[in-house]
């Protein structure tokens, strides 16, 4: 691909996976939103109690995250089905963001 000539991509069709965004979103997106939302909560929570009061829910957020019935789970399922993986942003208000220093 000379000179980041778009058009130059079109050879590499076939290693670039089609893939659809999550709109309207299939279940297994809204499965997907569910655990991240859980896994959110399991964090702040362990980080709210602090250390070593909080270890194990840590652990528990890091088994959440790279487990089949997880996040890694949720995304791999949307992958295969052909959609782009997205998080939505969290709309509990402990996660709001917050404004630029």
């Amino acid at each position: 691909m000379e000179g980041g000539n778009i058009a130059a991509w079109e050879e590499y069709g076939d290693y670039l996976i089609p893939v659809q965004q999550p709109n309207p979103a299939p279940p297994l997106h809204g499965t997907l939103q569910q655990r991240y939302a859980s896994l959110l909560d399991t964090l702040f929570r362990a980080y709210q109690a602090g250390i070593p009061a909080g270890a194990e829910l840590i652990a528990q957020a890091r088994a959440a995250m790279l487990s089949d019935s997880g996040i890694l789970g949720g995304c791999r399922d949307l992958a295969d089905a052909g959609f782009l993986v997205t998080f939505d942003a969290p709309t509990d208000p402990r996660f709001a963001p917050i404004p630029r220093p």
